[in-house]
């Protein structure tokens, strides 16, 4: 203590044997003094790792050469060295041979900067791209170590599962708490690198049972990989796998992605411990087959409150076994890809991933409490405040399931409760479209309606003011006319048989005229006609005529259109009007029938009547003052109804074909 205090007062010379140099940062290596004292690392690099101190006498330096260093006393790396310094090459020289050692005799920095030889298993290799060194990763009976070779050699994969042996410096590796974390080896080159044993295929190695896996298991040391088969029951992509055999189970962690649950799998891999449990890290793969993955058994709060041990003092392990657990659903969260979910098994809450999206659970699921169960494989979360060697401590347990399928939702009384409330809900937003479509629809027809009132309220007036126009004038003049002509035979009694002959013919034409316009003024001041369809105003006609005279009329009317065209219908209705006034004038009939049809271009009515029948071209016309055949006629024509009389039976028939 008295000789390290000294020496953080001031300047350090040492006058040693290079031992190690870091040619990816120039100036820098270990040094071993002549008088046995501890080896001293030295840097040329001040705090912001700019290089200033050159070296004298030498342009590089190698191991073996010997040197004066002289530079300030500081902590390197959480240990004492020399920073700042100045180096003056000496002379070249040669490196007694390293004494072997085992790696608990470098536990806390004890040879630190050392030279020493240590043996070791090679489990991995990682080179570092931007130094320009490769770190290789060894184990030993006493743990493991990492050797940080300073060369380039491209055959270190190839050498994954040989025993090695390496001359190097030791260093410790701390904590930014300067707690020790584990030792280092820093080698020169691949000549300090010797292969004591290669292996061959390791898939030809005996099998190693899942449960007998641990490094330190009743098969004895075996630092070597293991060479294990199973079936794979779960798949993490890049990470890790679990396999099943025989009733025990196995975590590989491995970058190997061809694997699927289901595959029977070989691997080899190296034996490793995490919280006091088997593992088999840095695991290569091989398919070998397909087989049945194991029956999940159902696990509840006895097996995972605890560890659980059966009467006999036998513990049953589920860490990696593939189960089924019920329970209520806490959480569901989608983690992109994936869903990570909580639940609560009788009373111990279970973490689940899930590699994929559930179908129909979502996050909004959780407030109406569903009961799921999750088939998938079981893992053991370990609490890591555990003292080594110490039973673990179970933190939690985390359910990995492999497809959404796995994750079923119970169908109990909350299910039945959520559905229900989701038929209502759909009930009643369909109920709320289905009365605003009523509304819309109601909407629309009062305005529809309204707006055709107005129309016929319009046209209904217009035609009032043209009655009107015609009363006043047309009909009036018809009057006069007549009036005239009753006036000059009235005054004029000797005038000749011929001339009263025709004045009075001309007097039954002027009152024939007056009767038709008096019935087209009727028809256009009458609203009912105008505004309701064929079919109510044909009953209409035959209800008026129905019992007056002992004349019963029926009615058979079926493909009547709701509106026809005004002038269309005035002229249909007039030829109907007309048709049962000389069947019950003329034709004494007891019973009428009104029928209609539909046809491709509109519809047929028939007036049958069981009056006399008659020949309609021998019938009288103008000319003996008979003109409602001649008016019916030509009304049809007007209108482009066919008409024809027919006589079948003892019905006499009124045939009119009507264009729709």
């Amino acid at each position: 203590m008295t000789l390290i205090a000294a020496t953080l007062t001031g300047l350090v010379c040492v006058t040693g044997s290079v031992t190690f140099v870091a040619h990816n940062r120039p100036d820098t290596g270990v040094v071993k003094p002549s008088d046995g004292s501890p080896a001293r690392w030295f840097s040329g690099f001040d705090t912001e790792s700019r290089s200033y101190a050159g070296l004298i006498g030498t342009d590089e330096l190698k191991p073996g050469d010997r040197v004066v260093v002289s530079g300030e006393v500081r902590e390197l790396g959480f240990a004492l060295g020399l920073a700042d310094c100045r180096i003056e090459f000496l002379d070249h020289g040669t490196l007694a041979p390293a004494p072997s050692i085992r790696l608990r005799d470098l536990d806390w920095g004890r040879m630190d900067n050392e030279r020493v030889a240590l043996g070791g298993v090679l489990t991995s290799v990682a080179k570092s791209v931007d130094e320009g060194y490769s770190i290789l990763n060894l184990a030993t009976m006493d743990g493991m170590f990492a050797a940080e070779v300073h060369t380039d050699m491209a055959d270190w994969p190839g050498l994954v599962d040989a025993e090695l042996w390496l001359e190097g410096v030791a260093s410790c590796i701390f904590n930014i708490r300067r707690e020790f974390v584990g030792v280092q080896l820093r080698v020169t080159s691949a000549d300090n690198v010797h292969v004591v044993e290669r292996t061959g295929d390791p898939f030809a190695r005996p099998l190693t049972a899942l449960d007998r896996i641990l490094p330190y298991s009743p098969d004895g040391i075996d630092l070597h990989r293991r060479h294990v088969r199973g079936v794979v029951t779960y798949v993490k992509p890049g990470a890790f796998l679990w396999l099943a055999a025989d009733g025990a189970t196995l975590r590989l962690d491995t970058a190997d992605t061809e694997a699927a649950p289901g595959d029977e799998v070989e691997a080899v891999g190296f034996a490793a411990r995490e919280g006091g449990l088997g593992r088999l890290s840095d695991a290569v793969l091989r398919r070998v087959g397909r087989a049945e993955p194991p029956t999940p058994v159902r696990v509840g709060h006895v097996q995972l409150a605890g560890y659980p041990f059966d009467e006999s003092g036998r513990f049953h392990n589920y860490d990696g076994r593939r189960v089924v657990c019920t329970g209520e659903l806490l959480s569901c969260i989608d983690s992109g890809g994936g869903t990570t979910m909580m639940i609560g098994c009788e009373g111990v809450r279970v973490d689940v991933e899930v590699d994929g999206v559930l179908n129909g659970l979502t996050s909004n699921d959780v407030a109406w409490g569903p009961t799921v169960e999750v088939t998938g494989v079981l893992e053991l979360q370990q609490k890591t405040s555990t003292l080594e060697g110490a039973l673990p401590a179970i933190a939690g347990w985390r359910l990995l399931v492999s497809a959404p399928e796995d994750v079923v939702v119970v169908r109990n009384k909350a299910w039945r409760a959520h559905q229900a409330s989701k038929v209502w809900r759909v009930v009643f937003f369909a109920l709320i479209c289905l009365l605003m479509l009523a509304l819309a629809a109601g909407i629309v027809v009062i305005v529809r309606t309204r707006r055709q009132r107005r129309e016929l309220d319009i046209l209904a007036a217009e035609r009032k003011r043209m009655a009107a126009d015609l009363h006043d004038t047309l009909e009036q003049q018809l009057a006069s006319a007549r009036l005239v002509l009753n006036s000059s035979i009235a005054f004029s009694p000797d005038v000749p048989e011929v001339v009263k002959s025709a004045v009075k013919e001309a007097n039954a034409i002027l009152a024939h005229a007056k009767s038709e316009m008096r019935a087209r003024i009727l028809n256009m001041r009458s609203d009912f006609l105008f505004t309701q369809g064929p079919e109510k105003v044909l009953s209409s006609i035959a209800k008026k005529v129905d019992g007056t005279g002992g004349v019963k009329v029926r009615t058979n009317l079926r493909g009547l259109p709701e509106h026809l065209a005004e002038s269309v219908f005035s002229e249909l209705v007039f030829i109907v009007g007309e048709a049962i006034t000389n069947a019950v004038k003329h034709g004494h009939c007891k019973t009428i029938v009104l029928a209609s049809d539909p046809v491709s271009d509109g519809f047929t009515l028939s007036v049958a009547n069981d009056g006399e029948p008659f020949d309609p071209d021998a019938a009288l016309g103008p000319e003996a003052g008979h003109y409602g055949l001649v008016g019916m006629r030509e009304r049809a024509k007007r209108a482009d109804i066919g008409m024809a009389f027919v006589h079948e039976g003892r019905w006499m028939i009124l045939r009119l074909a009507v264009k729709a």
